[in-house]
């Protein structure tokens, strides 16, 4: 991950890694621009799983030699295990990703984009309601990110239908804030967990 950013040119700040306890395992949840965040996130949290859409790339129609970059990565990260993938409204992938996320916690911080798509300012509209009843009913703890760029580097979902291009991430700067833990059982229900997590993610991207 350090190579990819380096060769580059990607400068990374993070502010507030106090806030990740070395001894935990989180669910890390970010907004979400591009393929880049994942690189970073993971640069920050070594050894951590990222949980990404089976079509993160193939969705792209317009493939150029970006989209073929980032997909022999993604595929050597699938191979290694480094990313699980899940089907979109497809309920037995959904079950499967679960069990995925609870089998690995025990090793390992699980990265997740809970809008479940991305935007080019980054900026999320909501938040998909059912990883955060995996988190109320298993007590796993939250660990809010927010990602800023230096540009405007992320892509909108369709339509219309943006293309990848590698030459926007050169040079671009990255600031990552890691924000105060969230603890599930301090909340009453899954909506007011969900809530707070989006509007303590969206205040710090104003």
């Amino acid at each position: 991950y350090m190579f990819f950013t380096y060769i580059l040119n990607c400068k990374i700040n993070i502010k507030n890694i106090d806030n990740f306890n070395i001894n935990k395992h989180y669910i890390i949840m970010a907004n979400h621009y591009s393929a880049l965040d994942y690189f970073i996130l993971n640069i920050i949290f070594p050894s951590s799983l990222t949980i990404v859409k089976d079509d993160l790339l193939t969705q792209r129609k317009k493939t150029n030699i970006s989209v073929k970059i980032i997909s022999l990565f993604s595929r050597l990260f699938f191979k290694t295990g480094m990313i699980f993938g899940y089907v979109r409204n497809n309920k037995n992938s959904g079950e499967q990703c679960k069990k995925n996320i609870l089998k690995n916690l025990k090793n390992h911080n699980i990265i997740i984009f809970p809008e479940g798509t991305s935007s080019k300012k980054g900026i999320p509209k909501n938040f998909k309601k059912g990883l955060f009843y995996l988190c109320k009913d298993n007590n796993i703890p939250i660990l809010p990110c927010t990602i800023k760029y230096s540009k405007d580097i992320g892509l909108d979902p369709p339509p219309p239908m943006a293309t990848l291009r590698l030459t926007d991430w050169i040079g671009v700067n990255a600031t990552i804030n890691v924000l105060p833990e969230i603890l599930p059982e301090k909340f009453e229900d899954v909506d007011t967990l969900l809530n707070f997590s989006f509007k303590t993610i969206i205040s710090n991207l104003k």
